[in-house]
């Protein structure tokens, strides 16, 4: 079962349209809500960025479906262990040759729905990386009854726009970034052209 999970998910992904009028940048932190990942991972796919996924069953899915993607990957938990997740992202990041962007779910593995939680911000201060908030607007998509909320855009037919907000300082605090993410969403609902 784990061996057709991934093709499935690919072909999903494969039909997605997604849209943005922006470059994606080569540096920093990419911040997005966890009901994002569906787009967010075509969106920002064929770059390198690392991500951390789940030492679990679905995460091994997701592991396979992200390499295929073009993501770095680091595999552990943010909600058991916790700092030991954060500090295999330090590492790979700080490594010679290794990825300079990575993408966050704030609110990531278990919620609560869009709060923000402090690794984001930890890692930013860290590494000396800027904070780019990520927002999506969808035009036809499911809505799951899971903790997130996660969106699912209609195979083909959906589309979905994605939008990078400005940089936002490692320095910044945790309602800096809560606003800066609010703002990209509705920033998103103005995108028009194809990303990917």
């Amino acid at each position: 079962m784990i061996g057709l999970a991934p093709k499935a998910g690919l072909a999903y992904l494969a039909s997605l349209r997604i849209h943005s009028t922006q470059t994606i940048p080569d540096r920093g932190i990419f911040a997005l809500w966890h009901a994002d990942l569906p787009v967010c991972m075509k969106a920002f796919s064929r770059r390198g960025i690392l991500v951390l996924l789940s030492s679990s069953r679905d995460g091994e899915i997701a592991a396979r479906i992200n390499s295929r993607l073009g993501y770095r990957i680091v595999r552990g938990s943010s909600s058991r262990g916790g700092a030991a997740a954060l500090k295999a992202i330090f590492r790979a990041m700080r490594m010679e040759g290794g990825p300079q962007a990575l993408g966050m779910a704030l609110d990531g593995p278990k919620g609560p729905r869009e709060i923000a939680k402090p690794g984001t911000l930890w890692l930013a201060k860290t590494l000396d990386l800027p904070i780019w908030p990520v927002g999506v607007h969808y035009r036809g998509a499911w809505r799951l009854k899971s903790w997130d909320g996660a969106r699912l855009p209609y195979p083909f037919l959906g589309q979905s726009r994605v939008a990078i907000g400005p940089a936002l300082s490692p320095q910044c605090d945790i309602s800096a970034l809560a606003q800066a993410m609010q703002n990209a969403r509705e920033s998103a609902e103005g995108n028009s052209v194809i990303l990917g």
